[in-house]
């Protein structure tokens, strides 16, 4: 059984603009500038570090939009995941306070994020995947409903069990793609050594 038959291609990626170039981020390399990871912070990066390179946000923007169009539709998953726990953590902090619950941008965010990893749980004619889907499906319904009860009370230690969840969800589809990248980065005939990987 494929771990990567169980999703559908992620095709509602959003490409970063003004309003959410906040939300999509990319950790790159600093020796080969290869994306390392998923989403993670290269717009927060660049406007506290300066550009990222001679022009700025426009490249930034472009480097991410390519990134995702060129992305497997298990990496995209993974950035989705990535994200996820980004938003989490940042959520968590923010319930810390305990004058503060209710929905937020964040909890907005994640439920949209939780949501986009939902829908992108397909269901299989084996009955053995089918049975892994159904279980997939019922996990983030389970962390969609975990969600909206955490709102309410605004309880961080609540939300930080859910970006735990997804930690262990996150591992398992870097797991995936660093396996789905060994099948496709042999060395063609005379380039043996060479690392294709990102």
């Amino acid at each position: 059984m494929s771990a990567t038959s169980q999703v559908a291609p992620v095709t509602d990626v959003e490409t970063p603009t003004d309003e959410t170039s906040r939300d999509v981020e990319t950790r790159t390399d600093a020796a080969t500038g290869s994306p390392v990871g998923g989403p993670a912070s290269m717009m927060s990066t660049a406007n506290a570090n300066g550009p990222a390179n001679a022009n700025g946000p426009a490249n930034a923007d472009a480097y991410i939009a390519a990134t995702v169009s060129s992305a497997s539709p298990a990496r995209l998953r993974l950035m989705l995941l990535e994200r996820a726990i980004e938003v989490a953590q940042r959520l968590a902090t923010t319930y810390e306070d305990p004058e503060v619950s209710g929905p937020n941008e964040d909890s907005l965010r994640l439920c949209e994020l939780l949501a986009e990893l939902l829908s992108g749980v397909t269901g299989s004619s084996d009955p053995g995947e089918q049975e892994v889907c159904q279980r997939v499906a019922d996990l983030y319904v389970f962390l969609l409903q975990h969600l909206i009860q955490a709102e309410v009370t605004g309880d961080a230690r609540e939300i930080a069990k859910l970006a735990d969840i997804l930690r262990v969800e996150t591992e398992t589809w870097r797991e995936v793609c660093v396996a789905e990248g060994a099948k496709h980065t042999a060395a063609p005939k005379g380039l043996a050594g060479l690392n294709f990987t990102a």
